[in-house]
Parts: structure tokens; C-alpha cells; sequence
């Protein structure tokens, strides 16, 4: 692979890794508001490529990952799962990097493309810039987007 991330075929590596190893999900995030006492959950965009190796060290995709979209790699131990002397590690971005991240690969992408769209939608509702009164509106639509985002996951 070059160093040139531009180029097509390079872009679609990247794509097809997400594809074949990858997670393109929600996060949830519960909070209490100081003001009313309430309980709201934020909704977050997450994209997540998991990898096993028997060697010591993940695969170069990864660093390609984090040099272009930021994220961070980290070397998991699931217990649950027994991988023999493999090693599991994941490439995890949340939150605007990994919006970025899908819209630039979204033209490469077949299998996870109708996901990728829901959580770039999902991503550009930003509670922060909004005015009191349409903030319950946004999260509603948040929460319904990841539903539907949960719901293609375990199709």
C-alpha cells in the first residue's frame, strides 16, 4: 500500500476493511441534567474494527486508520471468546471522526452503506447549536435513528 491515502484503491482497501472486519454502531451515554433532574441519553456515532493476530503487532490498516480519521488501537482481552494465542486488537473513533470517516468512505462501501447513512444522519443533529425548544424534538429523532441503526446490526 502507498503512503498516497488519496488514491481510489487505497480508499477502497480501507472500505473493504471496514466492511469485513468492521462495527458501525451507536453509543449511548446517560446523563442527569443539574436543572430539572432529569435523564436524557446522547446518541453518538461509532465505528469499531476489530482484529485477531497471531503475531505481536495489528495490521498497517490501522495505523492508516488513526493517521487519517484519529481514533485509538488497543489490544483487547474478551474472555468470553477463546481466539488460541491470538491477539484481539480494535480500532475504535466515535463522535465526529468517525463521521468523517464514513462520509469519506461511504462511495466505497456495499454491505454496511445504509448503515454508514443512518450514522452520518445521526451525527450531524448537534443538540449544542439548537434552541431550547427543539432539543426534545432532536433527541427523539436521535433515539429513532438509533434504533433503526440496532435493528440493521443484528439483521
Amino acid at each position: 500500500m502507498t503512503s498516497k491515502f488519496s488514491k481510489r484503491d487505497n480508499l477502497c482497501r480501507l472500505a473493504g476493511f471496514l466492511e469485513g472486519e468492521g462495527c458501525i454502531s451507536v453509543y449511548t451515554v446517560r446523563f442527569k441534567s443539574k436543572v430539572n433532574k432529569m435523564t436524557y441519553y446522547h446518541y453518538g456515532p461509532r465505528v469499531t474494527v476489530y482484529q485477531a493476530y497471531r503475531k505481536g503487532r495489528y495490521h498497517k490498516y490501522f495505523d492508516i486508520f488513526v493517521k487519517y480519521f484519529g481514533g485509538s488501537i488497543r489490544k483487547g482481552s474478551n474472555k468470553k471468546r477463546t481466539y488460541g494465542k491470538k491477539i484481539v486488537y480494535h480500532y475504535s473513533v466515535r463522535s465526529q471522526k468517525a463521521v468523517k470517516l464514513l462520509k469519506t468512505l461511504l462511495p466505497f462501501l456495499e454491505e454496511k452503506k445504509d448503515r454508514a447513512v443512518l450514522v452520518i444522519r445521526l451525527g450531524k443533529i448537534n443538540l449544542s447549536k439548537l434552541e431550547n425548544n427543539k432539543k426534545d424534538s432532536a433527541r427523539i429523532e436521535k433515539r429513532k435513528l438509533a434504533e433503526e441503526i440496532k435493528r440493521l446490526n443484528h439483521i
